[in-house]
Parts: structure tokens; C-alpha cells; sequence
């Protein structure tokens, strides 16, 4: 006989890790990327790289070459050591016969992450051109903040998300989510100093409901604080169950 599971309803008693990144993106007023392969915004601002901005970008340490049908952009402060680098250019194609050149732009836009630890999600600067961009998140911060710097007639999120340096945080609280937990972390609880409930679940011998699908990253439900003693309840209650059906 199978655990009787109990049931909850999403968006009243928990929120998917997506359900957060949407938020966030409402929270700050612009348009979550539906989609993208990274959970991240559409483009908030657009804005060429003419001369007036290559002069200041060069100011602050960036460099730019034309060579081999590419147009070049690096950021020439970052040093990286280990075997391990992470891009700090972006390319642009041009002189090609049989297509366009790239237009010399840059579109700003934010990521979205979380920060259990700080009960926060995160936003971080981003700066991609319209073929191959930079992957080291200080490149993508430098040049963000020169173009936020160059453009203050710009949208004032990106300001925003400029002044916070490296990431913006927040506060799942702002979001009207105060004392969410993933069911990750709840069941970890649930299972602290029990080593044998954690193998018992691992090898799936007992399948606790609810449980984490960690092949779905972006449904990872996080639910709210009122409804935490009737997760573990129901978790002792399924445990003991299946104690009962071990029985002889």
C-alpha cells in the first residue's frame, strides 16, 4: 500500500525556483527571457559601441582591433591565473561577402540566480553583442557599468543594478515570500542525523512525497512557512508506513 501523499497548491503553498526568477524580474520591472538557456532577462537597453564610447571604454582599460573579418572588444584588466579562463572579449563579424556586418552594439541586460544562505535572489549585470560575447562575469560587469555611466538618460533598473557592484540581492521578503524553504532543504532537515533515511531515499526504497526532481532544476518547489509542520508530518507518517510493510 502505497503513502496517501499529501497535496499542495502551487502558487498558494509553494512557488517553484522559476516561480522566483519571475517574480524577481516583475519585482524589478523588466521582462523575464522566457526560454532562454540561462535564467535571464530580455535586453532592457540597447546601446552602440561609436566612438564617443569606444574612447571611454579604452579610458577604462578595454581595447579594441579589426582583423580577420572580426571586430574585437576585450577587457585587458582581468587577470586570470589556473588552467581555467574564462572569455573577457567580445567578437563582431565583419567584411564577410555573403552577409551583413554585425552591427557594434551592446545589449544590457540582468541574470537571475539565488542565494539560499541570504534567503535572496540574486541579479547580476549583463552585457552581450549580437555574436560571440565575454563569459567572465567581471568583463560583463566593467562594461556594464561604462555603458550605465556613459547613458544616465538609461533606465533607472540598470543603475540600480550598477550600484550594487557585483549583485544586486533580493530579499524573498520583497518578493512577499518571507520564510519559503525548498523542499531540498526541508527534507535535509527532516533527515538530519539520519543517515539511513537519506540512503533509504537515495536508493529510492522510501519515496518521500514531496520530494525534489533534481532532472527539473527549475521546478524545485519552495514552500511557505505555514505549511512546513505538514511536510514533516506527512514525511514521519509515510517513514512509519513504510516501517510498517518491513514488518514480519
Amino acid at each position: 500500500m502505497k503513502p496517501q501523499q499529501p497535496r499542495f497548491a502551487h502558487g498558494a503553498d509553494f512557488v517553484t525556483l522559476l516561480d522566483l526568477v519571475r517574480r524577481t524580474a516583475q519585482y524589478l520591472g523588466v521582462v523575464h527571457a522566457e526560454g532562454s538557456e540561462d535564467a535571464q532577462s530580455k535586453s532592457i537597453a540597447q546601446y552602440p559601441l561609436d566612438d564617443r564610447t569606444l574612447a571611454l571604454l579604452v579610458k577604462n582599460g578595454f581595447e579594441h582591433v579589426r582583423e580577420r573579418g572580426v571586430f574585437c572588444l576585450s577587457d585587458q584588466t582581468i587577470h586570470q591565473t589556473g588552467s581555467i579562463h574564462l572569455g573577457t572579449y567580445w567578437n563582431f563579424r565583419y567584411g564577410d561577402r555573403d552577409r551583413k556586418d554585425d552591427p557594434l552594439y551592446i545589449n544590457l541586460s540582468v541574470g537571475f540566480g539565488i542565494r539560499k544562505a541570504e534567503r535572496a535572489m540574486t541579479v547580476v549585470p549583463r552585457a552581450h553583442g549580437p555574436f560571440l560575447s565575454a563569459s567572465h562575469p567581471k568583463a560583463h560587469q566593467r562594461l556594464f557599468h561604462c555603458l550605465v555611466e556613459l547613458h544616465p538618460e538609461g533606465p533607472e533598473v540598470l543603475k540600480k543594478v550598477d550600484a550594487a557592484g557585483e549583485r544586486l540581492f533580493v530579499p524573498w521578503a520583497d518578493l512577499g515570500l518571507a520564510g519559503i524553504r525548498s523542499i531540498h532543504d526541508l527534507f535535509g532537515e527532516f533527515s538530519r542525523d539520519k543517515e539511513e533515511i537519506k540512503r533509504l531515499s537515495h536508493h529510492r526504497l522510501f519515496d518521500p512525497a514531496p520530494q525534489e526532481d533534481r532532472r527539473k532544476p527549475g521546478d524545485e518547489p519552495f514552500f511557505a512557512e505555514r505549511v512546513h509542520r505538514q511536510i514533516f508530518e506527512g514525511w514521519r507518517g509515510q517513514l512509519e508506513e513504510y516501517r510498517q510493510q518491513l514488518a514480519v
